[in-house]
């Protein structure tokens, strides 16, 4: 549980980090050439289909307002910086989602009996994996069909082959 919240949390950092630097860059380059970052605003907006003198006229906006955050939508698609609490959040909610998705199959392994424990297990962990991608997907601000379809085929892919190991060791 820890180490899927901590990886989590590093990779959410990561990007962060990834962020900052690019927020960095982007700074520096305006202070080194400001006309050729104002060019590339305007380019970015031309690109998305705006007239040549009312990308000039956003762009000027744009960058008067604030420079860095302007480039760094146009050049990196980045809208927001994630913050250090999202990126907390982020670790949290995956190392929730991992103890609940975890504890419905233990529970079911200690009550059920032996006869019914594979087929509930394996609704168990579906109706798991399904509330814990959601969870996790709105954490994480992901989509959740893709979050959904990603868990399932994995986790259940994964299950498959730790039973057909079982079935063969076993």
């Amino acid at each position: 549980m820890l180490s899927v919240g901590g990886a989590e949390w590093a990779e959410v950092a990561a990007a962060r980090d990834r962020q900052l630097m690019a927020a960095d860059e982007e700074a520096a380059e305006i202070a080194r050439q400001p006309d050729v970052e104002h060019a590339e605003v305007v380019a970015y907006y031309v690109a998305k289909g705006l007239t040549p003198q009312l990308a000039g006229e956003v762009a000027d906006q744009l960058m008067a307002r604030d420079a860095v955050d302007a480039s760094l939508e146009s050049e990196h698609g980045i809208l927001d910086i994630m913050t250090r609490g999202q990126t907390v959040r982020a670790g949290i909610g995956s190392a929730i989602a991992y103890l609940l998705g975890a504890a419905i199959p233990l529970i079911i392994t200690v009550v059920v009996p032996v006869a019914a424990e594979s087929s509930l297990i394996l609704a168990a962990v579906c109706v798991s994996l399904i509330v814990t991608s959601s969870i996790g997907a709105r954490t994480g601000h992901m989509k959740l069909p893709r979050a959904l379809a990603r868990a399932l085929i994995v986790g259940l892919g994964t299950m498959a082959v730790s039973y057909l190991a079982g079935s063969l060791i076993f």
